[in-house]
């Protein structure tokens, strides 16, 4: 690692659609804080409530499509 590479931050994994409530630097911080094995893998959104509306049985079912870890992010950006 060039000491560029360093300055630039860690190289983020690509996301399936751009998103609408995090910036690159909380993604960045982000993903520093997640285990080993998590980064470099694909950040996929499975539910956002402007495209499949407000119901929380939704939001169970489509996180049941994914295993493994999940992040829940509310809209003033807090992470849960």
């Amino acid at each position: 690692m060039t000491n560029l590479d360093k300055l630039s931050g860690p190289k983020l994994p690509n996301m399936a659609e751009p998103s609408q409530l995090m910036t690159e630097d909380t993604r960045a911080a982000l993903y520093v804080a997640l285990p080993v094995l998590s980064q470099g893998k694909k950040w996929v959104l499975l539910y956002g409530t402007w495209r499949h509306g407000i119901s929380l049985s939704t939001l169970y079912r489509r996180s049941n499509l994914s295993p493994g870890l999940s992040l829940l992010v509310s809209p003033n950006s807090t992470c849960l």
